[in-house]
């Protein structure tokens, strides 16, 4: 505290202030008004050195006594630089992992909630959470397998998972997977509070992970228990639908056993269960099996994203809002369809969430007439890319004619244009299915002269194959449509075809999209402009993939249990939404970084502790990433301002309400920053406290 004296018009008045900190900042406030300077002057001259003494120089002394006590320090630090000449060296620890723990504990409150779920759900005698979070943030700061993950466990300051065993880690997968829609639902809450959004618009997407794994599932006969309700509800369909009794009366008929068997042709219940209620798959019907497949067998080869063909694989179903912050997932098997998965995840999402009044966006893989028409159902309208390809002529006209385009203003790509064509009428291959709907075309200057050098390419593909006489044996490839071929074989490349050349390169630079507003009675419609630009958004969720592919390292997976694999993927999923949190809120305070460069401050925010007169102290490092910054910025964030030059941890810490550290440390400053508790055995571990 000090004296403060201040005039407030003819009068000087005399304060008691004190400085104190908020937020990060230095602040004062009056703490006693001492009364007028001339009315205590009057009184006693010399109340003003009376002050003081009483005052300031006890504040003095202890400013005294610190400088005391670091000249202290700094010769016995010297000192140890003299005499120690051990191979010791200090160890550094990262403390990235408290930013994110601000998040998970202040922003999702999920230290809470699975708390709660623990002790009612669990006997599990680790703590869940600690295990849960550590395997979190690890991914944002360092993202690798679960055992790299256990190994590096005391390389964290304040490492709640230093005291876990390996199998505590891969136990709480267990827990996740069976818990996994009360996370999500408590997830939701949190997000719609802190970011008030309102869901009127959600985006859908299929991906899927692939594993380092020779055989699938079905290969090895390994049976998804978690599965285990769905698949004894379709035995009991299929068992009803012959007339035969159901698996839990199996029991009721073993007396009319024999007389049962000899009309029977389908299968035969009894064998479908050995003796301790377990699946025998050779005495399945093959129909039944087919049926089955998808929920019997996880990890499964099918049609790779990344052409992975080779290994199984397994399918991911993700829903995000408007602002990219994810909604919910499915997991299903790696040879589902995602034509018939759609139908699934929508379903369980409206069953869950209550979601109305909402228009779904997805990419054109997910357009079908069927599922156009499912979604109507389930009262969500659609926003969903279509094939220009197989557009009626009639309609393809109508998209090649210049008249009736309109700019779309504010738009990222060039000349981009757009046309709304009403009473467009989407049908299936069989045309039993039409579902009526409104056709917004568009054009991109940007994209045709993308579209025009990948259309290029494939010609020159199809000229070389000609004049090879090259065998096509397929016509999957675009290069490959546009070879005529005519052989006994019917095999070998003859001729160009410059027909579909022409078409096609009358369609560069144009898509489409199919647009049905949600079938609620007073239901806002969307207008023409509003599609145009809403579609591009569906970029939200195919960055979401690719930060859960590329950055979060979802792929590929080492665990290969249904329920640790379900597991796994929700951490991935916790993971993607903690980043989300931190973006949302360092672009509220103005100060935006990609994942990239949040990833790289967490993983460089370390701190060396070591020890002066028996007490720990922790010099604070960090590799500094963004020195160029002004120079080159790589991510457009922002260029040539005040950011460009702070340490990026520090701009991080100050988003998530936490303080940034001073550059040597006591062990209360660690704590009074980072806003922990704790004693120097709670920041390090055991084994490396000998190291200091």
């Amino acid at each position: 505290m000090y004296i403060n004296i201040i005039s407030n018009g003819k009068y000087k008045y005399v304060y008691i202030n004190e400085s104190y900190r908020e937020n990060g900042k230095t602040k004062t406030r009056h703490v006693q008004k001492v009364g007028r300077y001339d009315l205590l002057e009057a009184k006693d001259p010399n109340f003003l050195e009376k002050l003081k003494a009483q005052y300031e120089e006890p504040r003095k002394r202890n400013e005294e006594l610190k400088e005391e006590k670091l000249n202290a320090m700094v010769a016995s630090l010297d000192q140890v630089i003299e005499t120690d000449y051990s191979s010791n060296a200090a160890p550094l620890l990262c403390y990235g992992m408290e930013p994110v723990r601000a998040v998970w504990n202040n922003d999702l409150k999920l230290d809470y909630r699975l708390n709660y779920l623990q002790e009612h759900y669990s006997e599990c005698e680790f703590n869940i959470n600690d295990a849960v979070f550590y395997l979190t943030a690890f991914k944002l700061i360092n993202p690798s397998s679960i055992s790299y993950a256990y190994d590096k466990r005391h390389q964290y300051l304040y490492s709640d998972a230093k005291s876990l065993k390996l199998s505590d880690l891969y136990r709480s997968l267990d827990f996740l997977q069976k818990h996994k829609d009360k996370i999500i639902k408590h997830l939701n809450q949190r997000v719609e509070e802190i970011t008030s959004r309102k869901l009127s618009m959600v985006f859908y997407d299929v991906t899927n992970a692939y594993f380092e794994a020779p055989l699938s599932d079905e290969e090895k006969k390994f049976i998804d228990n978690t599965n285990l309700e769905e698949i004894f509800k379709i035995i009991n369909e299929y068992l009803k639908k012959h007339n035969l009794p159901q698996l839990n009366e199996l029991e009721d008929y073993l007396d009319e056993y024999d007389e049962m068997m000899m009309s029977l042709e389908a299968c035969d219940p009894f064998k479908l269960l050995d003796d301790k209620g377990r699946l025998v798959l050779e005495n399945f019907p093959n129909d039944l099996l087919y049926e089955l497949k998808q929920y019997l067998f996880l990890r499964m080869r099918g049609l790779s994203k990344e052409h992975r063909f080779d290994l199984p694989l397994i399918s991911i179903a993700l829903v995000i809002d408007e602002l990219g912050f994810p909604v919910d997932y499915e997991i299903y098997a790696g040879c589902s369809s995602e034509f018939t998965t759609m139908k699934q995840s929508i379903e369980k999402i409206k069953e869950k969430y209550h979601i109305e009044d909402s228009v779904l966006v997805a990419d054109r893989g997910l357009n079908s007439a069927v599922n156009l028409k499912m979604l109507l159902k389930n009262g969500y309208g659609f926003l969903v890319a279509q094939k220009i390809s197989n557009l009626p002529e009639e309609i393809r006209q109508q998209m090649l004619n210049p008249d009736g385009y309109q700019t779309l203003e504010n738009c990222q790509f060039e000349n981009y244009r757009y046309k709304v064509i009403e009473n467009f009428i989407k049908e299936d291959n069989k045309k039993t299915v039409k579902v009526p709907c409104t056709l917004v075309v568009n054009f991109s200057k940007e994209r045709q002269e993308r579209d025009l050098l990948i259309l290029e390419k494939d010609r020159q593909e199809a000229l070389k194959a000609v004049e090879n006489n090259q065998r096509i044996y397929s016509k999957k490839k675009s290069w490959q449509q546009m070879v005529q071929i005519k052989d006994s074989s019917g095999s070998k490349a003859v001729s160009f075809n410059q027909e579909l050349y022409e078409k096609r390169k009358a369609e560069c630079g144009y898509a489409a999209m199919v647009y049905h507003k949600t079938p609620k009675d007073n239901a806002s419609e969307l207008k023409g402009e509003q599609i145009a630009s809403a579609y591009h958004q569906l970029v939200k969720i195919e960055e979401c993939f690719r930060i859960l592919k590329t950055n979060i390292r979802l792929r590929p997976m080492y665990v290969y249990s249904p329920a640790h694999i379900k597991g796994y993927v929700m951490i991935c999923y916790l993971s993607l939404l903690c980043y989300r949190i931190m973006e949302y809120k360092l672009n509220q305070a103005g100060t935006p970084l990609s994942f990239r460069r949040i990833s790289n401050a967490l993983r460089s925010a370390c701190v060396a502790p070591f020890r002066i007169n028996n007490e720990v102290m922790f010099l604070h490092t960090s590799t500094y990433d963004n020195i160029n910054d002004s120079l080159y910025n790589r991510d457009k964030e922002l260029e040539q301002s005040e950011v460009s030059q702070m340490l990026q941890i520090n701009v991080i810490m100050k988003a998530v309400n936490l303080n940034p550290l001073y550059k040597i440390n006591s062990t209360q400053n660690i704590n009074s920053l980072l806003r922990r508790r704790g004693a120097i055995e709670d920041m390090i571990s055991e084994e490396l406290m000998s190291k200091i």
